[in-house]
């Protein structure tokens, strides 16, 4: 049981510490972290609003980690792991789809900066 406490615990803190350094206004547009869409890579301020949203998730995904590294070690170890695997999965897919939303929200971002300019006037 300790041994899902800490794997658990520390894939919190990992997601944790994310979640500051995506909010934080020195975290700069890179190839390597973050949310990285043509839009988002190509305008900074527009980086900075969507990663500081991101970092809103990436917090809530980090308690949501600690909330079953703890409960880890309540249950006992034959309903354990299938209740961690549901866990993770359910955390997971909920992080995938706000992705998704993020990415949709760069392009509403960009697209109201920068609006096509009619070719035929």
């Amino acid at each position: 049981m300790i041994v899902y406490f800490i794997g658990l615990f520390i894939v919190g803190l990992v997601f944790y510490y994310l979640s500051g350094k995506m909010a934080s206004p020195d975290f700069k547009p890179n190839e390597l972290s973050g949310v990285r869409t043509p839009e988002t890579l190509a305008d900074e301020e527009i980086w900075h609003k969507v990663n500081t949203a991101a970092a809103v998730y990436f917090r809530q995904f980090s308690y949501g980690i600690f909330i079953m590294a703890f409960m880890s070690l309540v249950f006992a170890k034959g309903i354990l792991a299938l209740l961690i695997f549901i866990g993770v999965v359910i955390l997971v897919s909920l992080l995938l789809w706000r992705n998704g939303q993020l990415k949709a929200y760069a392009k509403q971002l960009y697209a109201e900066k920068y609006p096509k300019s009619d070719e035929n006037d």
